[in-house]
């Protein structure tokens, strides 16, 4: 990140290095689908979230990196495709950005939660 961006590379080596963390805390992490532009979807238990486990070793190896990757790819990512998929159902051209597209619900009086 000292350049200032997150290459993919770089934010699956941090995610990597979460997981090794949180597997040396002894809890396991189940990594999912990743979104269309690379974000890795994961779980956790319950118990690492109480021991205190998972937020240490996501503020010590992914946090920074996870937020400025997901930030840089917003507009591409599951939540903007939800959204568009939406405004579509109602007949609404969607925006190219995911605060294009929050400002259209806005606009519109939309309910993200009658999608």
């Amino acid at each position: 990140m000292s350049d200032g961006s997150v290459t993919i590379d770089e934010y699956q080596r941090a995610f990597r290095n979460y997981v090794g963390c949180m597997e040396s805390a002894g809890f396991s992490v189940i990594e999912n689908e990743a979104d269309t532009n690379g974000v890795i979807n994961y779980s956790i238990s319950n118990d690492a979230v109480v021991n205190g486990a998972d937020q240490e070793c996501y503020d010590l190896h992914y946090g920074p990196v996870d937020s400025a990757y997901q930030v840089a790819h917003e507009d591409s990512g599951s939540s903007a495709e939800f959204l568009r998929a939406c405004l579509l159902a109602e007949g609404i051209t969607p925006a190219d950005t995911m605060k294009g597209l929050l400002e259209q619900f806005e606009a519109e009086g939309l309910d993200i939660g009658e999608c």
